[in-house]
């Protein structure tokens, strides 16, 4: 089996995780909820929220409607339009005639490697602080798992190619 057959079914299965994870949001990232117990001296107060369930285009959304839009515009760009970049040139890129847009859409594509930095982000806020608890969810392994099967590919096809 050549490398390069390898690295492009590893990219396929790597851009169906991804797409089923962000553009078509179907499985929820994480969810959180807030836990708060207070010792006074005359009574106790807990209190404990219900789960929220957070998936890639609602907390999007929810960001651009608090007026958080910069934020909102930095995770579709680094988050979406990054891989969808990335697979572009890996699936396309060697037909294209223009060596220009080639090597533009080459440049482009490394913007998605900014999502193994949201990755790692998102799993160290996966644990239990003093007043709020978050839980990482299947759509947060797919997505992990879609941006390491990315970079084995791109190790498979340069391993050796110099």
């Amino acid at each position: 089996m050549s490398r390069r057959f390898l690295f492009i079914g590893i990219q396929i299965f790597a851009f169906i995780l991804w797409f089923i994870t962000v553009p078509l949001s179907l499985f929820d990232l994480f969810s959180s909820r807030v836990e708060v117990s207070l010792n006074l001296v005359i009574t106790e107060y807990n209190h404990t929220s219900d789960w929220e369930f957070f998936d890639y285009l609602g907390s999007i959304s929810d960001l651009y409607n608090s007026g958080n839009v910069g934020v909102s515009i930095l995770l579709v760009l680094f988050v979406l339009v990054g891989p969808l970049l990335k697979y572009c040139y890996y699936f396309f890129g060697q037909r294209l005639k223009n060596p220009k847009v080639t090597k533009a859409l080459r440049m482009l594509s490394r913007m998605a490697f900014v999502d193994v930095f949201l990755i790692s982000i998102l799993l160290l806020l996966a644990y239990k602080t003093e007043y709020l608890v978050i839980r990482p969810h299947l759509g947060l392994y797919l997505l992990a798992a879609s941006v390491v099967l990315s970079f084995v590919g791109e190790l498979i096809k340069d391993w050796g190619a110099e």
